[in-house]
């Protein structure tokens, strides 16, 4: 993107004051910056929860990882965070107000490709919902129960029961099998308890 294009985006996404759109504005001017100087981003974590879920729970911050090149040198990402305004580094920023970090490369178990979210600036890539789920129901109920990733798991399968967000529960339950992660007792529960409670008929 170029200076006028960027300066642009950023008067924008000052002016938002709506925290998931500004949020997704930052992921997208980021997302594009990267993509036109070769660098693939997806936003995980926290953030990518909301995004898919339509900001149930909002991320308190933008964490990206790499898809492409495998490592990105310090350099380049200091130089391409800076050209657009980003306080901070090597790896955490803060853009307009939100709070940025650029991981590594991502870590991903399941064979259904990252979403692909229409955003302001440019198409933002968002992790697997399949991965995101049984990510967070692992750390829910392991090595003991832990209610913020409750809340994360609660949100996704909500989400997903409703047809706001497709999923690939087949893709779920294979990977819950994974001795990497070794929870599909767990996971049939989570699934099954949530969707009794909805009124729904569980999808598994």
């Amino acid at each position: 993107m170029d200076i006028e294009k960027i300066t642009t985006a950023l008067q924008d996404i000052n002016v938002d004051t709506d925290f998931i759109s500004k949020t997704l504005k930052v992921a997208s001017l980021i997302s594009k910056h990267f993509h036109d100087n070769n660098v693939e981003l997806v936003v995980v974590g926290r953030a990518a929860i909301g995004m898919l879920t339509n900001g149930a729970p909002p991320g308190n911050d933008l964490d990206f990882c790499l898809i492409t090149p495998h490592i990105l040198s310090p350099r380049k990402r200091q130089t391409l965070m800076s050209d657009l305004g980003a306080v901070g580094g090597p790896r955490g920023w803060k853009l307009a107000g939100i709070p940025v970090t650029i991981h590594g490369l991502v870590e991903s178990f399941s064979r259904t490709p990252f979403k692909q979210i229409k955003a302001p600036y440019g198409d933002v890539l968002v992790m697997k919902p399949e991965d995101l789920l049984v990510e967070r129901i692992l750390v829910s109920v392991f090595p003991s129960a832990n209610d913020g990733s409750s809340s994360s798991v609660r949100s996704i399968i909500v989400a997903a029961l409703n047809n706001n967000l497709a999923i690939d529960w087949q893709e779920v339950l294979r990977l819950a099998s994974l001795p990497e992660y070794n929870i599909r007792n767990e996971c049939e529960s989570i699934i099954k308890d949530i969707a009794n409670q909805l009124g729904l008929r569980s999808p598994i």
